[in-house]
């Protein structure tokens, strides 16, 4: 691509790409972001208040506060739990 593109961008460092996720989070992930987060499994854990993940939920998706990155945290927190703790051991084959 060295014909076409400038030197400086060819060779400068990686950099990263950001992604909508407080967009997501307003709009077509709300719904699993509230039945993620909300829902009885989650509650049952007590790791969260429910009452305030209800309040920075509606929050976000009203765009009265940008809470994007705590919702991504007790998202992937709930998911991890979820797939690494809740799920039972895989079958191992007996050799």
């Amino acid at each position: 691509m060295e014909p076409h593109l400038p030197r400086e961008l060819l060779y400068r460092p990686k950099m990263g790409f950001g992604v909508p996720i407080d967009h997501w989070f307003r709009g077509e992930l709300a719904p699993m972001v509230r039945d993620t987060l909300l829902d009885g499994t989650a509650r049952s854990r007590g790791l969260f208040r429910p009452a305030w993940v209800e309040r920075i939920v509606d929050e976000h998706v009203t765009s009265r506060r940008s809470h994007h990155t705590r919702i991504w945290a007790m998202l992937m927190l709930e998911l991890w739990y979820r797939m690494w703790i809740d799920s039972p051991p895989p079958l191992v084959p007996p050799r």
